[in-house]
């Protein structure tokens, strides 16, 4: 079966938002009195490919903050949006924008599966100039269920009006890759140099060490 279609996780796939992100949560953890450093590792060193408010909500657990994971929520995103604006540069991951365009320019649907919110995301690629590469931008909250669950990918296949064994993802997390290959796709892995935490990719069909060894040739090599 042949690749119709390709699908982008967003965050450390496509850029590195890592620094502000962990400014927003330590932000929305001091407005309540605490420390964000003082949470476990386990949510700490926990977020790749997760959604926000599952995250939050394990940090308000933690704590015994009174305020419900919708405020807590509309609070971060509030640091985090206004850090982003701010910043004078956001710069793409190495081969990102390129692999892009390769695959626009090849005729594949493109499409953006992410954990993240849809607003930050469609402010990232309006800054780097490839809004409309994209059919199909799928978020968080878009799905009852986050990765390594199927549904966020089982989704973005349904909207792109394709087969999920005609897609194939790029991914940078292991929730990622668990949830694509469960989704019935094929999944290319791009580890993220500066991930917190180890990332297990073993379960992709290939490993790229980054997205500049990428080319639409080598999806001919990934027909079922």
């Amino acid at each position: 079966m042949t690749i119709r279609a390709a699908i982008f996780d967003f965050d450390e796939l496509l850029i590195n938002l890592q620094t502000l992100h962990f400014a927003a949560d330590r932000a929305a953890m001091a407005a309540h009195g605490h420390r964000y450093d003082d949470l476990p590792d386990a949510i700490r060193l926990g977020s790749s490919g997760r959604r926000i408010s599952e995250l939050l909500a394990e940090m308000r657990a933690h704590f015994g903050i009174a305020d419900s994971v919708e405020t807590l929520m509309q609070r971060r995103q509030e640091h985090f949006l206004a850090a982003l604006r701010d910043a004078p540069i956001l710069p793409a991951m190495p081969g990102a924008v390129a692999a892009i365009t390769a695959l626009h320019t090849a005729g594949y649907p493109l499409a953006v599966t992410s954990s993240g919110i849809r607003e930050y995301i469609t402010l990232v690629l309006d800054r780097l100039g490839i809004t409309d590469r994209f059919a199909v931008i799928i978020t968080g909250a878009d799905v009852t269920n986050g990765k390594p669950h199927p549904e966020p990918y089982l989704v973005t296949a349904e909207r792109l009006g394709l087969p999920p064994a005609t897609c194939v993802v790029f991914e940078d997390a292991t929730v990622g890759v668990l949830a694509a290959k469960a989704a019935g796709m094929r999944c290319i892995a791009v580890p993220n140099p500066d991930a917190m935490q180890p990332q297990d990719l073993s379960a992709a069909d290939l490993i790229l060490p980054s997205l500049t060894a990428f080319a639409p040739a080598l999806l001919d090599a990934m027909r079922w």
